[in-house]
């Protein structure tokens, strides 16, 4: 709802279309994910850009395996590759989120 002010008239209320972030065609958020190519990451990825209200940057140890490489298939993934144990890399990953 718009509400607007006129010097010479009352305050007109006038109905437009309301899009949550989460309904919105151009909202998409952005998720980092640690451990996306394990058994439990890549139902969780799978699921995050199912809808296309997600982009999931997953870090991996090895961004050209197999499970990587299905998952790349996806849209909205995109990888970093380092471990979990080196801190520039984690900072790279949430960079921007």
């Amino acid at each position: 709802m718009l509400i607007t002010h006129n010097q010479t008239q009352e305050p007109t209320i006038t109905s437009q279309p309301q899009h949550s972030p989460a309904t919105s065609p151009h909202a998409t958020s952005n998720i980092f994910v640690i451990g996306g190519t394990g058994a439990q990451g890549i139902p969780i990825v799978s699921a995050l850009v199912a809808d296309k209200k997600y982009a999931v940057r997953v870090l991996s140890r090895d961004s050209t395996s197999p499970r990587a490489n299905a998952l790349l298939e996806l849209d909205n993934v995109s990888f970093l590759e380092g471990s979990f144990a080196d801190e520039a890399i984690l900072r790279e990953g949430f960079r921007g989120l």
